[in-house]
């Protein structure tokens, strides 16, 4: 049974993987540091102006060239923004709909890493407001 008054006014419609690429390098041994960089895209769909693409590419680097590994997170969604003000509707879309896509993104990053001989990667929870912040002043 859906409860009616908790139901949130954003739904995600889909979320998906478009690109995983990860390469590793023994030749190398030691502690590997990596560098973990993001970038976001939001477009709205051509077809239906109220459904928003959000796109996270998370890219992940050692010191070493150990390892690489590059990740495309795609979701989908909506705003029922009959009730909101333009400017709550843009959190909603800016802020939160890459709060949504994070656990994925983690889980995902710690499964594809998680192979013989190396740690598994476990991304630290971050700002996500920081991070939607730096990524538009580019």
């Amino acid at each position: 049974m859906i409860d009616k008054d908790n139901k949130s006014i954003m739904q995600m419609h889909d979320i998906y993987f478009a690109e995983i690429k990860f390469l590793q390098n023994k030749n190398t041994l030691g502690e590997v540091n990596l560098n973990v960089e993001h970038s976001l895209n939001y477009e709205r769909n051509c077809n239906d102006e109220s459904l928003l693409r959000v796109t996270v590419t998370t890219h992940i680097t050692s010191e070493k060239n150990q390892l690489e590994l590059s990740l495309v997170t795609v979701g989908i969604f909506s705003i029922d923004d009959s009730s909101i003000t333009s400017e709550q509707k843009e959190i909603l879309e800016r802020i939160n709909t890459v709060s949504i896509l994070f656990p994925y993104i983690r889980s995902q990053i710690a499964i594809i890493t998680a192979q013989p001989g190396l740690s598994p990667i476990q991304l630290p929870v971050i700002n996500i407001n920081k991070l939607v912040e730096n990524c538009t002043q580019h």
